[in-house]
């Protein structure tokens, strides 16, 4: 059972290098078993996590969108960011929104499962140091000159059962965002775990990644907190999973509360299908402290 936490504004708006520096300091002092960032029009991830010395939490990308870099150009900055961590990398990958892919990359929008499953076959060749086999979608045969380090895992931001199939069977796991505790334990975890099992796989990793706010008001801390997720109502993904929850907005999977509230709902997670819960501190800077200082202890418990 493991406590992470997102370093960083939402989607990277404002940040600055020296303040998410000291952020990873915090947070490796605080005793989060890994530190997340998210890759949206923000810095490079995988560059300033190369920054952040051998020693100390896992560090993951919470994701990479895949259409936005050649598998080679992937295979080549995961090795590098690996290498120059000790190992502690955790690759975390999805397919990206459709709105996202057009409107901010100005890519046509190729969200398919079997994409995905060829993107990944040549970045696990790469990053192991094997010739590619050309695929229907990735034609070149390279192969990675460097002395490289053991490859990162790799986890997928798998929602639907085709993608969770694929996460379970060729990956370490998935990374969910906006997914309930009964979704987690109901669906998600289950048909991953049958999926890697089938596979011949290890257990998989279930990251759930959702907003968290520590507060004594909930009421208006719910209200600030909806309008920052009110655009993930209408995501199909996001919708499908709301829906399975038997919830009616994004903002009822956050977990808000005073600390005992939030202390539940976070061993409910890691309890249910989570095997590790990744917090996005929410709320006013005091709320956001307060969230800090609560989850951080309730990680170290949990080591």
């Amino acid at each position: 059972m493991r406590i992470g936490i997102v370093l960083g504004e939402s989607g990277g708006f404002g940040d600055a290098i020296p303040a998410l520096g000291a952020e990873y300091r915090r947070a490796a002092a605080a005793g989060f078993s890994s530190v997340w960032m998210t890759q949206h029009l923000g810095f490079d991830a995988l560059t300033l996590m190369a920054t952040w010395g051998t020693e100390g939490p896992e560090l993951g990308t919470a994701v990479v969108p895949v259409q936005t870099r050649h598998p080679v150009t992937l295979a080549e900055q995961a090795s590098t960011t690996q290498a120059l961590t000790g190992g502690r990398l955790t690759l975390g990958l999805g397919l990206a929104h459709a709105a996202t892919l057009e409107a901010v990359y100005g890519l046509p929008r190729l969200r398919s499962v079997s994409y995905l499953a060829d993107y990944l076959s040549a970045l696990q060749s790469l990053m192991a140091g094997e010739k590619t086999v050309p695929s229907d979608r990735f034609s070149m045969a390279a192969r990675l000159a460097a002395q490289l380090p053991e490859a990162p895992p790799i986890l997928l931001a798998a929602l639907g059962p085709r993608m969770l199939e694929l996460a379970g069977a060729q990956t370490a796991g998935t990374i969910t965002w906006i997914t309930g505790a009964t979704t987690l334990a109901t669906y998600i975890a289950p048909t991953i775990q049958a999926a890697a099992e089938a596979a011949g796989r290890g257990e998989p990793r279930v990251v759930a990644c959702l907003p968290v706010c520590v507060t004594s008001n909930v009421d208006d801390a719910r209200q600030r907190v909806s309008a920052s997720m009110n655009s993930y109502n209408g995501v199909p993904s996001y919708r499908a999973m709301l829906d399975r929850e038997g919830v009616s907005d994004a903002v009822d999977v956050a977990i808000i509360g005073n600390e005992q509230q939030v202390q539940d709902a976070v061993a409910n997670l890691l309890h249910g299908g989570a095997t590790d819960v990744v917090v996005i501190p929410a709320g006013t800077p005091d709320e956001r402290d307060s969230t800090w200082a609560i989850l951080g202890d309730m990680a170290l418990r949990n080591e």
